[in-house]
């Protein structure tokens, strides 16, 4: 009956259900990679990651917690020009590249493949190794709220109370690729750049699983950053990491891609 309405539900959403394991890794399951402060700064252990979709030989993953505190731009430089929103100049950005030469060492970034990340302001390709979901995305992989809530890691808990932020909620506030509203004319900055947008907001998963956006979102410095990569599978296995693809995590995406 379960399965029934849960198939019933992907339809409506135009999602095509996925009921079987796609050979040794299961949409659901978790597999590690890479080493990372996270119940506490002196913590650098294995990073779980949750599978979120398999295709050929590759395989889409997202970090279980959120492991990063940061802003989603350089408020200071926003000051003077709007592009600071968009992806590709973001501190989001920035310190997703940090994460990536961080977290993995020359074998494991071998094994991390550029993901194209279409920016809709520019419209320029980003090629990202570490990167944000879309809010399509975010909606195909976790169509409710439940199952967008992320856990805080200790350590990102630790730096929000270090900067003076509450860390009492054990959901993370985490970044997703930024909305773009477009006007029917050319709009000129302060620094004599000239855009076709008007306004691009942050927008973010809040700790209840709600998407939201807003211009004053710009600001916020205690909202977190849940990584995502895509990896070759193939060679993951060939290179005899950990994997535990028998536990179908809490808040695990649902069985479903996109179309």
């Amino acid at each position: 009956m379960y399965l029934k309405l849960k198939k019933q539900f992907f339809q409506s959403w135009n999602l095509e259900m996925w009921t079987k394991a796609k050979g040794k890794y299961q949409i659901g399951g978790r597999i590690y990679l890479g080493r990372y402060p996270q119940a506490d700064k002196s913590d650098i252990s294995p990073i779980p990651w949750i599978i979120l979709d398999v295709w050929e030989e590759s395989g889409l993953l997202i970090a279980k917690e959120s492991l990063i505190v940061s802003a989603y731009c350089d408020a200071g430089k926003l000051e003077y020009d709007l592009k600071y929103l968009e992806w590709q100049n973001s501190l989001a950005r920035e310190k997703c590249k940090e994460f990536f030469h961080k977290a993995f060492n020359e074998k494991e970034r071998a094994l991390i493949q550029k993901r194209n990340i279409i920016d809709e302001g520019s419209g320029n390709i980003c090629r990202d190794s570490v990167f944000l979901l879309s809010e399509k995305e975010v909606k195909a992989y976790f169509p409710d709220k439940e199952s967008r809530k992320a856990l805080l890691s200790g350590c990102a808990r630790e730096q929000k109370a270090a900067e003076g932020y509450s860390s009492r909620n054990k959901y993370a506030d985490w970044w997703i690729l930024p909305q773009y509203e477009r006007w029917s004319r050319t709009v000129t900055f302060s620094s004599g750049r000239k855009s076709p947008y008007v306004n691009i907001y942050p927008k973010a998963v809040l700790s209840d699983g709600e998407i939201r956006f807003h211009g004053r979102m710009a600001f916020y410095k205690d909202f977190t950053i849940r990584p995502c990569i895509q990896i070759n599978l193939a060679a993951y296995q060939r290179a005899g990491k950990i994997t535990d693809n028998t536990e179908i995590l809490q808040n695990a995406p649902c069985y479903c891609k996109l179309v």
